[in-house]
């Protein structure tokens, strides 16, 4: 399973490899692949704090490996990404530390960068056994900071002003996770009750990060774009599809608490004999 997923997760770099080699990125070669690996690296760094949830929500220790793979794999997509807007200068290194000093999108990333590299280097069993469990996991914690970075990151860097829904669905599905651990029982998954207040208050929470948005980094209104969420008309706005997920974590939760019932059942009633 773990080699299969790391195939998996391999494609996307694949797939920039070869359309760079058919000239396939469009006219600005070097911003395309920059917008390609950081978006999969901020996708596989979500996707990796989205590994314990899951393993708790539908009982599946064999989850657990996973974690480790696609943070790996998300650090291994941030150094191409960095890798990429470093080759777009030229490899000028001096040039590239100055412009994480002046700009701030790129001291954002940057930052994050850094606090991955510790935990890349110790995501292995030697550093697990020589930090011993609890550093461990307290070392490991540096994953929140330096996701809500990456995101901060590719919100500044986004190129529409108007349409931010991928930033914005990124920031919501980040809340969720932050707030699974917040609610979440030590070791084990909450019930269906905090699903719910999860979901919503995740998607209320996308919808003042949009409002935020528009109010300080656009001219629109932003009562406008936060009363667009109650338009059914409108096209789904980031609150929904965050809502969606949690609710769809929530469906996840009621299955497997239906199935977990219907393996446990009561026994049948003996007949008495007659």
């Amino acid at each position: 399973m773990v080699a299969l997923l790391s195939l998996g997760l391999a494609l996307p770099a694949l797939a920039l490899g070869l359309d760079a080699l058919r000239h396939g990125l469009g006219p600005d070669p070097w911003a395309e692949a920059s917008r390609r690996s950081g978006s999969w690296a901020l996708v596989f760094l979500l996707a990796s704090l989205a590994v314990t949830p899951a393993r708790q929500t539908l009982r599946l220790p064999a989850l657990a490996p996973l974690r480790r793979v696609i943070g790996l794999t998300a650090f291994a997509y941030a150094v191409l990404h960095l890798g990429v807007h470093l080759g777009s200068i030229g490899g000028d290194v001096p040039r590239l530390l100055a412009e994480m000093v002046s700009q701030r999108n790129l001291l954002f990333g940057a930052v994050a960068i850094a606090l991955l590299i510790p935990l890349a280097a110790t995501s292995f069993d030697r550093a697990i056994r020589a930090l011993g469990g609890v550093a461990w996991r307290r070392l490991h914690r540096l994953v929140f900071p330096a996701a809500a970075l990456a995101i901060v990151h590719f919100a500044v860097s986004w190129p529409q002003k108007v349409d931010v829904t991928e930033p914005a669905v990124a920031a919501g599905l980040f809340a969720w996770l932050v707030g699974y651990r917040l609610v979440a029982p030590r070791g084990g998954a909450p019930g269906p009750a905090a699903y719910a207040g999860l979901a919503v208050a995740a998607g209320g929470v996308t919808a003042a990060l949009e409002f935020a948005w528009f109010a300080l980094r656009t001219q629109v209104d932003p009562w406008l774009v936060l009363a667009a969420n109650l338009d059914p008309e409108l096209a789904p706005r980031p609150a929904a599809w965050v809502l969606a997920a949690g609710l769809g974590a929530l469906a996840l939760r009621l299955v497997g608490r239906s199935a977990r019932s219907s393996r446990h059942g009561s026994p049948s009633r003996r007949v008495p004999a007659a």
